[in-house]
């Protein structure tokens, strides 16, 4: 039998903001909880250059992916033969759950990425391909996402570069949002949520991504 640990005994491991100065080419794609730690001073909009101020060379919405998964989810739930019951495999802590309690319900999860890993595969397999200097980093809450970028479910290697938690951008990204809050940075905001700055050659977003898991051909159209 296990003595109870005292609380600071575990504690949650993500990565620092300093980590993305590894990569020339920096993505964020921040959690959708990031825009409800700010006032109604910041849009989402002024956020999500703020982003940018940070250090950041891009940065796109996890939302977006996650209405793609969505949409892949249906199709999939739609088109199996299977009548169910289905699991989210949106949730990290669900699905090491499953892993470590319930080994037998891991073929219940719908074979769909997670909208943190559809969208860093987006990043890149569709923005930069091809290129290997290119750091994609989730900023979130859940330090369950950086055991999921560590070590994936359905895919051999997640396309996440590392997980900063919101408590470790909160104080920065709120000094870089006072300063633009009146006059955001000049830079491209597509409909998707993609902020950029306008370089040459870099294209707009596409509405459609492959957010297979395990194979599995499922795409949302």
């Amino acid at each position: 039998m296990h003595a109870d640990l005292p609380p600071w005994a575990k504690k949650a491991v993500t990565d620092s903001l300093g980590a993305i100065e590894a990569f020339p080419f920096r993505v964020a794609i921040p959690a959708p909880t990031l825009f409800g730690q700010y006032d109604d001073r910041f849009d989402v909009d002024c956020i999500l250059s703020g982003l940018l101020a940070l250090g950041f060379t891009d940065v796109l919405e996890v939302a977006w992916a996650a209405e793609l998964v969505g949409s892949a989810v249906r199709t999939w739930i739609d088109t199996s033969e299977d009548p169910g019951p289905w699991i989210s495999s949106a949730c990290p802590a669900v699905v090491n759950l499953l892993q470590v309690r319930f080994p037998g319900l891991l073929d219940r999860l719908v074979p769909v990425l997670s909208p943190m890993e559809a969208v860093a595969r987006y990043v890149e397999e569709a923005l930069y391909p091809g290129r290997n200097d290119v750091g994609v980093f989730s900023i979130s809450p859940c330090a369950g996402k950086m055991t999921a970028s560590r070590h994936p479910h359905g895919v051999e290697v997640s396309a996440v570069d590392g997980v900063i938690g919101i408590k470790d951008v909160y104080v920065p990204l709120l000094n870089a949002l006072s300063g633009i809050a009146a006059q955001p940075p000049g830079g491209q905001i597509t409909p998707g949520g993609l902020v950029r700055p306008v370089l040459p050659g870099h294209g707009q977003m596409a509405r459609t991504s492959p957010l297979a898991r395990n194979g599995a051909s499922v795409s949302a159209g």
